[in-house]
């Protein structure tokens, strides 16, 4: 084991992670040999420990899902400050479920509801939801087109809004190849999943308070997306941004 430590750690992989590995295997050097492979191709540490940290809890993530980021913790705590005793929720792009599990845990009298285009994303929520003994109601659906529920006063959202040029500073351009890519990019651009879906909210005629990621894109950006008659708030963070918008 300790010549196999040697070597992945002068192909790169730093020691605390190759401590972590090290655990993960329980003295199984094949199983250790594996997984490490599994990491210098720079699959992300939480598909192979199976699991993510999100505000403070662990949620089970596989390749079935994006793997939160820390910086998103920022956009639950706005929203969650800006919910009410009759308050609900709908997270768009649920993916594993770590938002919409964070709200409900934080805020347990809001109804709170998530949504992914992506069924199999659905199956690691429902599963994330169980784990921490929550009732959310989890559907398939393009952005809010398909869903039949009533209006809610709150939509958050971490959907894509870069490019490959222009992530977090907790990403790995590298670890991104590994998820699910309708999570990652949008085909037509930065912002674009926004746009779109600002529009599904108006095909709906809802008028919620709509909290989304906007992530190192500039505010003027942010703003060119936006139809008129809409009250917006960019808050910047460091290297980091939540814009909220309110229908």
């Amino acid at each position: 084991m300790e010549q196999l430590i040697l070597y992945f750690k002068n192909k790169g992989i730093p020691s605390e992670e190759l401590d972590e590995l090290v655990n993960i295997a329980n003295g199984n050097e094949s199983f250790f040999r594996r997984i490490t492979q599994r990491r210098l191709l720079r699959e992300p540490l939480a598909y192979i420990r199976g699991y993510a940290t999100f505000y403070g809890r662990k949620f089970d993530v596989d390749k079935r899902v994006y793997v939160p980021n820390p910086e998103t913790e920022n956009l639950v705590r706005l929203l969650l400050d800006d919910l009410g005793a009759q308050s609900s929720v709908l997270d768009i792009g649920t993916g594993c479920g770590s938002i919409a599990i964070t709200a409900k845990l934080e805020r347990p009298n809001s109804k709170v509801y998530g949504c992914d285009i992506n069924p199999s994303a659905l199956e690691v929520a429902r599963a994330n939801a169980r784990r921490h003994k929550v009732d959310i109601s989890f559907f398939e659906s393009f952005y809010v087109d398909d869903l039949a529920i009533d209006a809610p006063t709150h939509i958050i959202a971490d959907m894509p809004w870069g490019n490959e040029t222009n992530i977090l500073g907790t990403d790995d351009l590298l670890e991104l190849h590994h998820m699910p890519q309708e999570a990652v990019f949008h085909p037509k651009g930065v912002l674009e999943s926004y746009r779109e879906l600002i529009t599904s909210i108006q095909k709906k005629n809802w008028k919620p308070a709509l909290f989304f990621e906007s992530g190192r894109v500039g505010e003027s950006h942010v703003r060119d997306i936006i139809p008129e008659g809409l009250n917006v708030q960019y808050v910047p963070f460091d290297n980091y941004s939540v814009t909220v918008v309110r229908f």
